[in-house]
């Protein structure tokens, strides 16, 4: 039995506005897996059982639950792959059915051969494919790959290709069993974009995935099923709590229930791929229209200085209306180095709606703590749990941090002050860290006050030349600030009235010593330092 199919039924339908209906359909399979009829005799598992809902046409319709829970035969009966048991399935219209990508390739034939197999596997013939053939090569951008042989294609260039077949045809009705991880993010959100056209054209979706994330910002109505029964069905939003009370209070593997961690010990240090710089992407319902830096009294900049204030203005369009939206801003090194990345999700800043129109967001940071140099900025509109974002222009933006920029290239330019504190290292000790009550301390909180202190200034560094400054570094090797001093004596302290790097691993270096530390916090950061901040939005009435 195929994967994939095309299924067309015509049907008296019990509402106008209904394309897909179940009453009471159950579902039953024997211990070999044949499929039977009901019969007490017979040792057997129901995968499905009194399952009732219909489907609105032109709606978004999710079906979550854990593995084993009926999702996939549920989807096989609507597809009309599996007939029930029990109770009766009723279809309006064209049903195809995606359950594999790329169902029924071969590899000796070429892509485009493919296109014709795979798409007569979905049931459309071949005169329906030559009406589309244009749009299926534009939509999987495989360019003169599409007439070598399948064999010589990636995974990747598979999932595109299947997908860009099933996402051309005509149809009333597309289900889709878990194949929305497709190729590259890039793709991913070029696939997003084109399954939000088909719903907005009136095409009904039905879907399944883990991703409840999706699910809440894709679907309009979900159902949740467990054990083969149908358990909710209602609002994507009251289905995942319902659905992750369940998670909580059965589990299917019994074991030792890890301990809930109160702080944040470690947090993202890079840039996902820095190849896509300059790139946008996102599904469109909201559209950034303008980025703008600007400086204390409001005017645009290209530039500022070190330790003082800027703000990030962007302007932009909701397309559509949406809910739970949330705004991120990343400052990445032109490494790849993650230096902050913070938003409205991680600050508990909740934006319960954006009706259709225009609107702005302003990040406002009080003071700049990158040090001198050229930084790369992203910003995105999110959907609720940030799986799927609505416009991601990724490190499409630059600013200068001007100043002499050191050989070392530290990311961050914290306040610190030279401290004549009468503290001391303890025994054969170059380097030490104190916190606010003169204690001795290998972990500090983000923010708390530290006293970093050197003893012993005719330490030498491996090629024993004096060590000119003390150094904290990231535990990936990236230098995160350098601190000098002209002081002369046996002892130097540098004061951080808060010492503001993110969760993670750390080391204070001196020449050839080291001094290991972590940072915890109590809140989800991205990068390397904490900036004071705060958000502000307006829509335009």
């Amino acid at each position: 039995m195929s994967s994939s199919t095309s299924h067309t039924d015509t049907v008296v339908r019990g509402s106008a506005a209904s394309v897909v209906e179940l009453s009471h359909v159950g579902k039953r399979f024997d211990l070999s897996g044949r499929f039977v009829r009901p019969d007490p005799g017979v040792s057997s598992l129901w995968a499905l059982k009194d399952v009732t809902f219909s489907v609105d046409a032109g709606s978004a319709f999710g079906v979550i639950g854990r593995n084993g829970a009926g999702k996939t035969t549920l989807l096989n009966i609507i597809a009309g792959i599996m007939q029930p048991d029990e109770g009766g399935a009723r279809i309006e219209g064209r049903v195809m059915g995606l359950f594999n990508l790329g169902a029924g390739f071969q590899d000796e034939l070429s892509g485009r051969e493919n296109i014709y197999l795979n798409a007569a596997i979905l049931g459309a013939g071949r005169e329906e494919v030559d009406c589309c053939m244009a749009a299926i090569l534009e939509f999987c951008e495989l360019g003169e790959f599409i007439d070598m042989p399948l064999g010589s294609y990636s995974q990747g260039m598979r999932l595109r290709l299947g997908f860009s077949v099933i996402a051309s045809l005509d149809f009333d009705v597309l289900v889709l069993d878990e194949v929305l991880a497709v190729g590259d993010a890039l793709f991913q959100d070029k696939c997003f974009r084109r399954l939000a056209d088909l719903n907005r054209q009136g095409k009904t979706l039905i879907l399944t995935t883990q991703d409840l994330g999706l699910i809440e910002r894709f679907c309009d109505t979900v159902v949740l099923l467990d054990h083969g029964s149908l358990v909710f069905h209602g609002a994507p939003a009251d289905a995942v709590n319902r659905y992750r009370a369940l998670l909580s209070a059965e589990r299917f593997y019994v074991g030792p229930v890890p301990r809930t961690k109160t702080l944040v010990e470690n947090t993202k240090k890079w840039a996902d791929d820095i190849s896509l710089w300059g790139s946008r992407r996102g599904t469109r319902e909201v559209t950034i229209d303008r980025f703008q830096f600007l400086n204390r009294w409001g005017w645009p900049v290209s530039s500022c200085c070190s330790s003082q204030a800027l703000s990030v203005s962007v302007r932009f369009s909701a397309n559509t209306p949406v809910r739970d939206p949330h705004f991120g801003i990343a400052f990445f090194r032109d490494d790849g180095a993650y230096c902050w990345g913070p938003n409205t999700l991680f600050d508990g800043c909740r934006i319960p709606y954006l009706p259709r129109g225009k609107g702005s967001f302003t990040l406002v940071i009080r003071r700049m703590l990158l040090a001198p140099g050229f930084y790369k900025i992203s910003v995105a509109i999110w959907d609720a749990a940030e799986s799927v974002p609505y416009d991601y222009h990724e490190g499409c933006y630059e600013i200068r941090v001007t100043g002499a920029v050191d050989p070392d290239r530290p990311l961050l330019n914290m306040p610190f002050y030279f401290s004549d504190l009468h503290a001391t290292c303890g025994p054969d000790k170059i380097l030490t860290m104190i916190d606010d009550h003169g204690k001795e301390k290998d972990s500090f909180y983000t923010g708390q006050p530290v006293t970093a202190v050197i003893q012993g200034t005719d330490n030498r560094d491996d090629a024993g030349a004096r060590a000119p400054c003390i150094a904290i570094y990231r535990d990936d090797g990236v230098c995160c600030q350098k601190m000098t001093c002209n002081a002369s004596g046996p002892r130097k302290c540098f004061f951080f009235p808060r010492l503001l790097l993110l969760p993670g691993k750390y080391e204070l270096r001196y020449g050839s010593a080291r001094y290991p530390f972590k940072m915890v916090f109590d809140r989800f950061d991205h990068g390397t330092v904490s900036m004071e901040h705060s958000w502000k939005w307006k829509i335009d009435r």
